[in-house]
């Protein structure tokens, strides 16, 4: 059954407006009346037999319970259907739920029972954001003599005619027995129709080519094979209507380039000849006689020439009178020649024509220049083109411009990763960083593809390029990375082999690398140079690679020179828990070695090994001040018990005042011991301020209470080194000290000052921290000057701060 009027609209927008008030369908040809009304919160029915028909009487209507503040503002609306007969259709909006409830209520040929067509919610009421559906309920506009159809059928929020409100699976109210059938509707409406500019398709002569590929097939209302074989450049694949006959208002949507300017479209109906004794690819397979082509804006009817069925493979195209941008387009079918309800009308392919010439590989490629307006529209041209285009943007890349290359980046997205490839990587190591940013993406996303290109290029790049190059390899293929990088370790230039080392590591650090360091590190085709710097960036999962890693540093410990012997010193402290050679090679340069240099460095080494405790007590009595500050530090971290008397030595006999400020920062990491906290307090009076610092910070995370006095006054000797006070009212505050109050409290006021040197404001905030700290319930008075209206930048800022953290201190 056709349905010849527009459905423009869904639920009762496309119709009057509707009555408030209850309504009476009169009774005609064989139809009883029908009353509808809401009284008291119900949706009340009726059936009479005879006019007017009052609802009151009727029987209440059942509705879900959610609507029931609802109903009270539903919109009844009396629809005639023709043949004298009538349908009332009801809607109640739920706006906050963005639906609504819809009835579509008719009295029955015989009986007196209301006979309800449609009910439920209606809207896309199902389904994630993008891909929702539900229900709708189409009212046509009315015929020269008033009589609408009622279409009931389903919507999908990713499916429209192109912004046109679109019924898929449409049923049809039949007047004759008031129930609803399967249709073909015409969805456009006839206002738009009658507007509609009228073109004339012809047919191409033979072995004329299509237009390039650039729309995208979305869906359809209905169909006989995918949508998606108009659009995929195969003219033997097709797509047909589902709903027989005439096929008329089934439709297809597209996806189309905005930035193109489309000046035609091209159409294959019937796909090419099949061999003889072949099957017919659509044996009940038919042309339309007239579709239309809907964009956003506007309506084309588009009339063939002849029977297209009848021209195999041929190609028609239809041009229009001037181009259109759009990103969407659909194709609605009207009529067929073709007679019979078996009738499946059939489309090959659809493309898009514009001034690009798909075949003018050169002239688009050239089009890319500047990157602007124009080059876009040969860009989504280009996008279409297959490997052939991809190739020829690839080889013209390294001649366009900036904006030419950002457009044919975009381009070779579409291409395989073996295609672009190369074009990312000279992107990557271009001069244009947001082309590399690019770049870097796609290679990411193309991952081990790339990798056969990136470590080709990666061998024969120039030094600078090579830190970049191993950085995305190690990303995408760890193991390539690995044995790829090694080689270049070797490097003389030290920054860049530093680059490469990190790169290495980071390789290293994937599981998938381990067997491809195990290679590299028992390879003896690898410098000197290069296998030292394989060693350290494995750091300490050195280790984890047992015998080989053994086996490599054994053969470089054999080594004279310094840088060698020097740069072992981490790999050592690496393997030493394991390997008895890095240990003694350790052990070794720490306590004999006639190298300052070289004990000072495997004192660093040591550090963080958890051996060497007594080889770095030794190194305490070192006539090397920094290899005895770094012994010292070592055992700081260290925090054994059995180097407390050891450090409290250096603490009190160490000429150099940086070993004695790291025998007191050792000290306070210790556990509690009478005798540090002793040696501490005595070394408040030490002639250097770089220890007492120290010294004071480590009495305040002692808790050493008994040292209070002596740092206040410290804190208050205005001749004190800055930073010294700095650190007294730091560890005033720790030690709870309420006895320096006053003096924190004056020197925290300062920081209103805004003319206050950075010394000055650095005691002034320290003293805001004690302050906080210890949270004395007058606070807030004794900040007031910093909370004044004229105190400086920051200063309110710092003391609402203050206020804000929780006391650490018993409150006074």
């Amino acid at each position: 059954m056709a349905l010849p009027a527009l459905l423009a609209g869904v639920g009762v927008s496309a119709v009057a407006a509707a009555a408030t008030r209850p309504l009476s369908a009169p009774a005609g040809r064989g139809q009883a009346a029908l009353g509808v009304g809401v009284y008291a919160g119900q949706l009340q029915l009726r059936v009479c037999t005879n006019a007017p028909c009052d609802a009151a009487g009727g029987k209440a209507h059942a509705l879900p319970a959610e609507l029931a503040k609802l109903v009270d503002a539903a919109e009844l609306t009396l629809l005639p259907l023709g043949s004298g007969r009538h349908a009332v259709h009801v809607t109640i909006p739920d706006t906050a739920n963005q639906r609504a409830y819809e009835l579509v209520v008719v009295a029955p040929s015989t009986g007196l029972a209301p006979l309800v067509v449609f009910e439920g919610f209606t809207g896309l009421v199902s389904g994630q954001e993008g891909a929702r559906e539900g229900p709708m309920v189409f009212v046509s506009e009315p015929t020269e003599k008033g009589e609408r159809r009622v279409v009931v059928g389903k919507q999908y929020e990713s499916i429209s005619l192109c912004g046109r409100p679109t019924v898929l699976a449409p049923n049809v109210l039949n007047p004759a027995d008031l129930q609803l059938h399967p249709a073909k509707v015409q969805r456009l409406s006839p206002a738009e129709r009658n507007q509609a500019k009228r073109l004339k398709a012809v047919r191409l002569p033979d072995g004329a080519a299509l237009g390039p590929s650039v729309l995208t097939a979305l869906g359809a209302s209905s169909a006989i094979g995918a949508p998606q074989n108009l659009t995929d450049g195969n003219p033997a694949t097709t797509w047909a209507e589902n709903r027989g006959a005439e096929g008329r208002g089934e439709f297809v949507t597209f996806s189309a380039p905005s930035q193109l300017p489309i000046s035609g479209f091209d159409f294959v109906v019937r796909p090419p000849g099949t061999p003889p004794g072949a099957a017919e690819p659509a044996p009940a397979g038919a042309s339309a006689s007239e579709f239309w082509l809907a964009v956003p804006d506007r309506l084309f009817h588009v009339a063939l020439p002849d029977d297209a069925w009848q021209h195999p493979g041929a190609v028609y195209r239809v041009t229009l009178e001037a181009p259109i941008r759009t990103d969407c387009v659909a194709l609605v079918i009207e009529n067929t020649a073709a007679k019979g309800p078996d009738a499946q009308v059939t489309f090959g392919e659809v493309a898009a024509v514009s001034e690009f010439d798909s075949g003018d590989l050169p002239g688009l490629v050239g089009a890319l220049a500047g990157g602007g307006e124009r080059a876009e529209a040969a860009k989504t041209v280009l996008m279409s083109g297959g490997p052939a285009a991809f190739r020829a943007v690839a080889d013209a890349f390294r001649s366009l411009d900036e904006g030419g290359r950002r457009v044919a980046l975009d381009v070779l997205d579409r291409a395989d990763c073996e295609l672009s490839t190369p074009t990312y990587v000279r992107a990557l190591l271009g001069r244009y960083e947001a082309h590399a940013i690019h770049a870097r993406d796609r290679i990411r996303r193309c991952g081990r593809k790339s990798a056969d290109y990136l470590a080709s290029t990666l061998r024969i790049a120039l030094p600078r390029a090579r830190p970049i190059l191993a950085d995305e390899l190690g990303l995408i293929a760890p193991d390539r990375a690995v044995a790829e990088i090694a080689p270049l370790l070797d490097d003389d230039a030290g920054a860049l082999r530093s680059l490469l080392r990190v790169a290495f590591a980071r390789a290293a650090s994937d599981p998938l690398a381990k067997d491809a360091i195990q290679k590299v590190l028992v390879d003896q085709r690898l410098s000197t140079a290069a296998k030292l710097d394989v060693l350290r960036a494995l750091g300490d999962s050195l280790a984890d690679y047992g015998p080989a890693a053994s086996q490599a540093f054994a053969g470089l410990a054999r080594g004279k020179d310094f840088r060698t012997r020097f740069l072992l010193l981490g790999p050592a402290a690496a393997l030493a828990p394991t390997d008895k050679v890095a240990h003694e090679y350790l052990s070794r340069a720490l306590g004999s070695d006639p190298d300052a240099h070289m004990r000072f460095g495997a004192a660093v080494a040591a550090q963080g090994s958890p051996a060497f405790t007594r080889e770095l007590m030794a190194a305490f009595g070192d006539e090397s001040v920094r290899v005895r500050r770094a012994a010292v530090e070592g055992m700081g971290r260290k925090r054994e018990a059995k180097a407390e008397a050891p450090l409290i030595d250096r603490l009190q006999r160490d000429d150099w005042p940086m070993v004695r400020a790291a025998a007191a920062e050792a000290l306070a990491g210790l556990g509690p011991s009478h005798a540090a906290d002793a040696a501490l307090d005595r070394a408040i009076g030490d002639e250097s301020p770089l220890v007492r610092v120290p010294v004071v910070l480590a009495l305040g995370q002692r808790r050493v209470r008994t040292s209070a006095p002596a740092i206040r006054e410290l804190l208050e000797d205005e001749k004190e080194d800055p930073l010294v006070r700095r650190a007294a009212a730091r560890t005033s505050g720790r030690l709870c000290d309420h006895a320096a109050l006053d003096t924190l409290s004056e020197l925290a006021q300062k920081r209103a000052d805004p003319l206050l040197d950075q010394n000055q404001k650095g005691l002034s905030l320290a003293a805001l921290e004690a302050l906080a700290t210890m949270g004395p319930t007058d606070l807030r008075q004794r900040l007031s000057p910093l909370l004044a209206k004229g105190a400086a930048p920051g200063a309110r800022e710092a003391a609402e701060a203050a206020l804000a953290l929780p006391a650490t201190c018993p409150r006074r």
